[in-house]
């Protein structure tokens, strides 16, 4: 019995949950917006209510049976909308709601009362508003079970005072009716009802939006962390091709600078004819260190655009530059027989985080080279159309079997390959997200097994929303 009490008292209360500021806050912004829609059911509601009775029994239409009451509910109404900006009402939203829920009240048994003829359809005019209100306040305002039982007790004997007192204003009053009594009392209960599951509802969809944003920012995390580790991955065949591709700029350098000491050694001590030569040997070795340095400055640059993917920043771009970088990346250590073929066609430039899009690339063709191992062609192409950037990585390998294709882009989807089960696409899915927060999409074409095609589209320089663009991190 005490468990059932203390539950009913929990039940009631609902206490627990406004622990929480951030719900709070919630509640405190549709406590405001209850504050207009009360006031606006106390302006239009009694009006129309008061026509429909008269086009059923018209009776005459004094001040106190028409126009003083609905000039009463109009200023109540007024009065509570004007609350959302007063201090008090956005300090105490749903306290200035059922107080103003109340006067409604005190105003419409007022008008019924104080009829010097008893007018029938008047009380069911107070009864149905008096229903209305306590569900409207029920459905409105995000009372705690509590406040809506507290405030339909109050109306339930407010009514039930002015049904037993209504001789002592000489008038013939509201009529003590115990059935209806009854009835009002079991609609408190069905609107306290009716006001817990609403909040809970509303403190389910609180958690569970705020689980969505906790899921979203680690799927984020996840995301930043799988594009490092792509990028260290990337950086390992980097340094690989580099290896090749420094000797031999460096190796002409070092030659250079050997040439020019010598020469400058020789020139002490040579003739005038000599010395032209030595002159002529000098220019030629300095023009091909600066072939050199122009060479390296190349290939540095071509690394700075793969490095620093953390701290990628949003600049303008040149697509057909990424694509290949990416191709000479990748063909350094290619088997000899896969070949990789470009067709790049002149591109405007794009706004864009350089460093994720090479790493995108980097892995889509990977991904293409993988499904060749018995040798083929890796084609990539890019083209304009209607101002959209349109790149292509075509692959002649096994292709992917089309039970599959659905699912590429779903982190949590796995396939058995070989006995082996394999979970989880994060890499293509990180692709896309990057290329869809690029204001572009990535589509997967594919027909086992005759190859993969895979289309990256991107908006062009100035109509790309850079707002859309974000920074991955890492912790």
């Amino acid at each position: 019995m005490r468990q059932r009490l203390c539950n009913l008292k929990t039940w009631l209360l609902a206490s627990s949950a406004e622990q929480d500021p951030r719900f709070l806050l919630d509640v405190q912004r549709g406590s405001l917006l209850s504050l207009r829609v009360v006031g606006w059911l106390e302006i239009v509601v009694p009006l129309l209510m008061l026509m429909a009775g008269l086009s059923v029994v018209p009776v005459p239409i004094t001040g106190i049976t028409g126009a003083l009451p609905n000039l009463l509910f109009t200023l109540l109404g007024a009065a509570t909308i004007a609350a959302r900006w007063t201090p008090a009402g956005r300090a105490h939203p749903r306290f200035v709601t059922g107080a103003s829920i109340w006067l409604s009240m005190v105003i419409m048994v007022w008008s019924v009362s104080v009829v010097p003829v008893r007018v029938e359809w008047l009380e069911h005019h107070l009864l149905g508003y008096l229903i209305l209100v306590k569900f409207g306040a029920a459905a409105a305002v995000p009372f705690r079970p509590v406040h809506m039982l507290a405030l339909g007790l109050s109306i339930d004997t407010l009514y039930l005072v002015s049904s037993l007192t209504g001789n002592r204003f000489e008038s013939p009053g509201l009529g003590y009716r115990p059935f209806e009594h009854l009835f009002t009392l079991l609609v408190t209960m069905l609107c306290t009802a009716l006001t817990a599951s609403v909040y809970g509802q509303r403190y389910s969809g609180y958690l569970a939006h705020q689980q969505a944003l906790r899921t979203s920012e680690q799927l984020r995390e996840t995301e930043g962390k799988l594009l490092i580790s792509e990028s260290a991955a990337t950086m390992g065949r980097l340094a690989a091709a580099l290896s090749h591709e420094l000797n031999s700029p460096i190796g002409v350098l070092a030659s250079a600078v050997d040439t020019l000491a010598q020469v400058t050694r020789k020139m002490t001590f040579a003739t005038s004819g000599a010395r032209d030569r030595l002159l002529a040997i000098s220019g030629d070795a300095a023009e091909s260190g600066r072939a050199s340095v122009e060479r390296l400055r190349r290939i540095v640059g071509r690394m700075q655009r793969f490095t620093n993917l953390d701290r990628a920043e949003i600049q303008s771009g040149d697509v057909n530059e990424l694509l290949a970088d990416v191709a000479t990346l990748v063909s350094v250590n290619l088997p000899e027989n896969i070949a990789v073929v470009t067709a790049l066609n002149p591109l405007p430039r794009v706004i864009c985080r350089p460093q994720q899009l090479s790493a995108v690339f980097s892995n889509l063709v990977t991904n293409a080279i993988d499904a060749l191992p018995d040798g083929g062609e890796i084609r990539i192409a890019t083209r304009e159309s209607g101002g959209q950037i349109e790149i292509r990585i075509c692959d002649n390998g096994r292709g992917i079997p089309a039970e599959q294709l659905a699912s590429l882009f779903d982190p949590a989807a796995f396939h058995v390959s070989q006995g082996r089960v394999t979970a989880g696409y994060w890499s293509l899915f990180s692709c896309r997200q990057i290329i869809r927060e690029h204001g572009g999409d990535i589509e997967l074409v594919s027909a086992a097994p005759t190859g993969t095609e895979v289309r990256v589209t991107l908006q062009s320089q100035g109509a790309t929303p850079v707002s859309r663009l974000s920074t991955f991190s890492s912790e």
